[in-house]
């Protein structure tokens, strides 16, 4: 009678059970690796350029395509640092040389010093001048004035005219 127990069947049924979930994990290992296998034999490779002018045209054609979208990136910069400017000038309501402190502060986040180096520069201080009211170093500041000339005329260079 003890091979009839529910006990014995039950285990049995566990054991089948343990079984089939063996098997279909087997049978998905098999067919991921021949799947694999396949994608290795069917992957196509890249046609790289026959000679060297096929490749620099591809370079230069790629090296094009980075250039608008950084033109388009900047472009949409300059125009959200314009807003942002508008928005200080219109809160503030005065003029760029009163804002600058003559002594350092370092309660200002990064981003106010460099809007007051931009601000003084366009009023007319050189590096030195600027370096006196706000603290930073002058090789920074002319760094600050590089990158803010992108709105300047080109041929027209600023770190000449902050500089002497």
């Amino acid at each position: 009678m003890e091979w009839y127990s529910f006990e014995f069947w039950e285990i049995v049924l566990d054991v089948i059970g343990l079984c089939l979930v063996g098997m279909v994990i087997i049978y998905l290992i098999r067919n991921k690796a021949a799947y694999n296998q396949s994608l290795l034999e069917n992957e196509k490779k890249p046609e790289l350029p026959k000679d060297i002018s096929e490749f620099h045209d591809l370079l230069l054609k790629s090296l094009e395509q980075s250039e608008i979208a950084f033109e388009t990136v900047s472009d949409a910069l300059k125009k959200e640092r314009r807003i942002l400017q508008q928005l200080k000038q219109a809160q503030s309501g005065g003029d760029p040389l009163d804002q600058a402190p003559a002594q350092p502060n370092h309660g200002h986040f990064p981003d106010e010093k460099y809007e007051k180096v931009s601000a003084l520069h366009r009023s007319g201080l050189n590096a030195d001048q600027i370096a006196r009211r706000v603290d930073i170093s002058k090789s920074e500041i002319e760094l600050i004035v590089k990158l803010n000339s992108e709105d300047d005329e080109p041929g027209e260079s600023s770190l000449k005219s902050i500089s002497g």
